[in-house]
């Protein structure tokens, strides 16, 4: 299974943004020039490209996922990484 990149409207970025908590600590999701990007103190940022508009996976090959479900207020999301889905709580 390889991820392909999809175009999305980059409004749907903004209710994604904000700082998240994680088993794992702290991570950040930022919207710039109509791209998503994790963002973790001491790493440079990292791109989010769109599988959908609700599943992203991490551009470095990692096989690592974000993906969103459900509408505001309730969207919950999740980071899928090494068969784990592993909840994160926006701050």
């Amino acid at each position: 299974y390889v991820p392909k990149a999809v175009k999305i409207d980059p409004a749907i970025l903004d209710k994604y943004t904000g700082k998240y908590k994680t088993t794992y600590g702290k991570m950040e999701l930022v919207a710039n020039g109509g791209k998503l990007y994790r963002r973790v103190e001491g790493s440079g940022d990292l791109e989010l490209k769109p599988e959908s508009n609700t599943r992203f996976f991490y551009a470095d090959n990692s096989d690592r996922f974000v993906v969103f479900e459900g509408t505001t207020p309730n969207l919950k999301a999740y980071l899928i990484s090494g068969g784990q889905k592993i909840e994160l709580v926006k701050e």
